[in-house]
């Protein structure tokens, strides 16, 4: 059973943005299956560094497209993502040091903090570019 299921209320309208979110709910049922399978020490710090790796890359993206669409919300928007790399960095380095022992935890939280950031930051930026397309 997945943790993360992609339902339509995520749709920004960006294809792009779209599948990279998609891929991030991949991402955390990959981690969650895992913990439920009894592996979660083997996959559990691969699947970490790959979220963290594409969590960076996407935040890139979808920063690149506010830049395009001259989105005032930008500056915020960008803090939100430095905070959560910086929190999903320090996971990988508590996960390497033996300290992470909360796993189904911390993937709750990345569920959730995904879910919270697509449906109310990501969609202040295609309200935003929507009205401003309109004008």
């Amino acid at each position: 059973m997945a943790l993360a299921e992609w339902e339509e209320r995520y749709e920004t309208g960006h294809a792009g943005v779209d599948e990279q979110h998609r891929h991030l709910f991949g991402l955390l049922n990959d981690l969650h299956d895992a913990l439920m399978s009894g592996s979660a020490q083997e996959k559990m710090g691969g699947t970490l560094r790959s979220m963290a790796s594409y969590t960076v890359e996407h935040f890139r993206a979808e920063e690149a497209l506010m830049v395009a669409l001259a989105f005032p919300g930008l500056p915020e928007h960008r803090r939100k993502h430095e905070e959560l790399a910086s929190q999903v960095g320090q996971l990988v380095a508590d996960h390497r040091a033996g300290r992470l022992t909360l796993p189904l935890t911390l993937a709750r939280f990345l569920v959730d903090w995904l879910r919270h950031h697509i449906e109310e930051e990501d969609m202040k930026m295609v309200a935003w570019s929507r009205a401003a397309a309109q004008s």
